[in-house]
């Protein structure tokens, strides 16, 4: 056996089938994916320059076959995710009665995600005490379906299939009767 050949490191992934299914479905299908897997939590994108343009199906598996992640990231260009930490059917319900029916949830390890065509802007949903973030553009991203951190955390599919259910677009005009509504009733606006 030569120096070389005994130098090369061993393959450190084994990646599961469903996960590798998953990523190559989401790429024929043209969402834009990160490799994931740096950082304490593994949701730090292993690719330096991921907000340029999209990086190919190799260039998402190979990093994270070489730490052995099982992590990927969905760029949300063109998406509006909602992105819950406790997971409540109450605040689903409620988040689908202003913003409309999400086709796609996930379940995260706190709580969830909803997806939705963009809209035109993202909410704060945090400013009304809500335990929600409204994730939206390409230099924004959210950890994919069927991802599986190093402490076990898993993101579980459980209502549509993405890239397979009909996405519906963020209702932005209910945010915005919501705002103007605050709006009108502030004290600063009072005569």
């Amino acid at each position: 056996m030569s120096e070389k050949a005994s130098n090369k490191l061993p393959r450190l992934s084994e990646m599961p089938d469903i996960l590798r299914n998953e990523i190559k479905r989401l790429s024929l299908a043209n969402f834009s994916l990160l490799p994931l897997g740096g950082g304490t939590d593994g949701k730090t994108p292993l690719a330096r320059s991921w907000t340029g343009p999209a990086i190919s199906l190799g260039r998402v598996l190979a990093p994270m076959h070489r730490i052995g992640s099982n992590v990927y990231g969905i760029r949300l260009d063109g998406l509006m995710v909602i992105d819950c930490d406790i997971s409540s059917d109450d605040l689903v319900c409620e988040l689908e009665r202003r913003f409309g029916p999400a086709a796609v949830h996930v379940k995260t390890p706190r709580g969830f995600h909803m997806y939705y065509l963009a809209g035109d802007f993202a909410p704060n949903l945090r400013r009304e005490g809500l335990p929600v973030d409204v994730k939206t553009g390409g230099r924004c991203y959210v950890v994919g379906p069927q991802s599986e951190r190093k402490d076990g955390s898993k993101y579980i599919p459980t209502k549509g299939i993405l890239g397979q259910s009909a996405l519906t677009s963020f209702d932005c005009a209910q945010v915005q009767k919501s705002s103007s509504k605050k709006i009108q009733n502030s004290p600063v606006n009072s005569p």
